[in-house]
C-alpha cells in the first residue's frame, strides 16, 4: 500500500458532482483515484485495488457510512485509513467509533479535504489511528495551521497544515 503523493484512493459517493471535485482535486495532487457510486462496490474494489485511503460518503443510500466502516473493519484483508464526508452535525464520536479515521463536515471545501488527506496519509505526522501502538487513545492530533476541523475520537477543534 502507498502512502504519500502517488497513493491509491478511492473515492465512495453517492453524489456524482461532489465525487467529481473531489477526484479533480485528488488526481491534481498526483493521487490516483477511482469512483464507487455506492458503497458494495467500494468495499468489492477495495480487495482489489487495495487503497491507502477511502473518502466516503457518510450518509450514502442502500449501505451507508457506518454500515460500511464496520464491514470494511471486520472483513478487509488491508485496512485502508477512511475520511467520512458528513452533514453538518454529525456527532464525531459516532463517526470513529464506527471506524472512521478522519470526518470532514459539508459543505464540501475541497481544500480543506485535501489538507486532511495529506496530514491522514503523512507517516511523520503526529496524527495516529486508533488501534496503533502509539495511537491507542484514538486519533491523535494534528500540527498547527489556519484550517480547523473536529477530531473525531477526542472531539477537539484541532488545526490543519
Amino acid at each position: 500500500m502507498v502512502r504519500g503523493a502517488a497513493a491509491r484512493l478511492i473515492v465512495i459517493d453517492s453524489d456524482t458532482e461532489e465525487a467529481g471535485a473531489i477526484i479533480t482535486m485528488l488526481n491534481a495532487a498526483g493521487y490516483h483515484t477511482q469512483h464507487y457510486t455506492d458503497g458494495l462496490d467500494g468495499l468489492i474494489a477495495i480487495e482489489d485495488e487495495r487503497p491507502a485511503l477511502v473518502v466516503l460518503d457518510w450518509e450514502m443510500p442502500f449501505i451507508d457510512g457506518p454500515t460500511f466502516t464496520r464491514a470494511l473493519r471486520a472483513a478487509a484483508d488491508t485496512r485502508p485509513l477512511v475520511v467520512a464526508l458528513t452533514r453538518f452535525g454529525h456527532d464525531a464520536v459516532e463517526v470513529a467509533r464506527a471506524g472512521a479515521d478522519a470526518s470532514l463536515s459539508r459543505p464540501l471545501d475541497t481544500a480543506a479535504l485535501g489538507r486532511l488527506i495529506r496530514q491522514v496519509l503523512e507517516p511523520r505526522t503526529p496524527y495516529h489511528r486508533a488501534g496503533t501502538r502509539q495511537g491507542q487513545h484514538g486519533a491523535g492530533e494534528l500540527s498547527d495551521g489556519p484550517a480547523v476541523l473536529r477530531c473525531i475520537a477526542s472531539r477537539r477543534v484541532i488545526p490543519l497544515l
